[in-house]
């Protein structure tokens, strides 16, 4: 696995207070090393998880830490973190839950 340090910051506060469902859609924009995503994406079942990030490096190691859970996952590189939907901030964690949108389509390439 490609090295790279990071320490999730507040992460079970993070995940109790989005109370993922299974069937949910989740963005994180800010992936990093997938510390909250990876939380996220092990309660998915139908659901989607799309991170984003501007760090070749966060989102190769990204990869390697979510390969369990590929069938739920997409990374998607993204020059600049603005993105224009209405965060949930949850414990000083920029992790979004937001209903399907042709933005969230574009990002993923397809429908989800």
């Amino acid at each position: 696995m490609t090295e790279f340090h990071h320490i999730s910051v507040l992460l079970d506060e993070c995940i109790e207070g989005l109370n993922i469902k299974p069937d949910g859609i989740y963005v994180d924009g800010t992936l990093g090393g997938a510390g909250h995503s990876t939380q996220i994406a092990k309660r998915l079942t139908t659901g989607r998880l799309v991170g984003i990030d501007r760090d070749p490096v966060a989102l190769k190691v990204a990869g390697e830490r979510l390969e369990p859970y590929k069938e739920n996952v997409t990374l998607r590189w993204h020059r600049c973190l603005r993105i224009w939907i209405f965060p949930v901030w949850t414990a000083f964690c920029w992790i979004w839950a937001y209903p399907l949108l042709s933005w969230m389509m574009a990002v993923v390439g397809s429908p989800i």
